[in-house]
This record gives structure tokens, sequence and C-alpha cells, in this order.
């Protein structure tokens, strides 16, 4: 059954009237951490992965420097550390 929002979807559940929430895994890792005294935690799979990108001007200088820094990264597992700490909370970005 779907719903408008994830916290209806989440009282959904509180109320014994659904099983599971199917929605964005990091949005689903940021909601709970934002909400820790909820029984609940995210599944060890993913349905689905997407990929995000960024959008400048045709002729963008940064076009090649941007490529260049996220590869990296990516490579060193930086993007992943950081994407983790955020969604659970542990960056302070104010």
């Amino acid at each position: 059954m779907q719903r408008p929002s994830l916290e209806e979807a989440i009282a959904l559940m509180e109320a014994d009237k659904a099983d599971g929430v199917i929605f964005d895994r990091p949005t689903l890792e940021y909601y709970l951490s934002q909400n820790p005294d909820l029984p609940l935690r995210v599944a060890d799979f993913n349905l689905n992965t997407e990929n995000l990108g960024f959008v400048l001007p045709y002729d963008s200088p940064l076009a090649l420097p941007l490529d260049v820094s996220i590869v990296a990264l990516e490579e060193d597992g930086t993007l992943v550390r950081t994407a983790q700490d955020w969604l659970q909370g542990k960056l302070n970005l104010e």
C-alpha cells in the first residue's frame, strides 16, 4: 500500500498495518539516524542502485577536475565513508 510520505509509511509499521517499507536507502538511513528510538533497521540488501551526477555548463572548466576528484575519492573509499558518516549524523556541517 502506497503512502505519500516516509513518516506515514513508518506509522503504518508501528501500528502493525505494514510489515516493511521500501524507500530510498540514504533517506531511510538518515531518518533512522534522526529517530534512534525506533526499533527498526535498514535491510542488508538493495533493490536497485542509482547513479547520481552533477550538471555543469557545457564548456565548464570544472568538468575535468571534478571528474578526476570524484574518481579519486571513490577509489580511496572517501565517498563511501563520507556518505555513511553524513547519513549516520556523524558529520557536523554547520
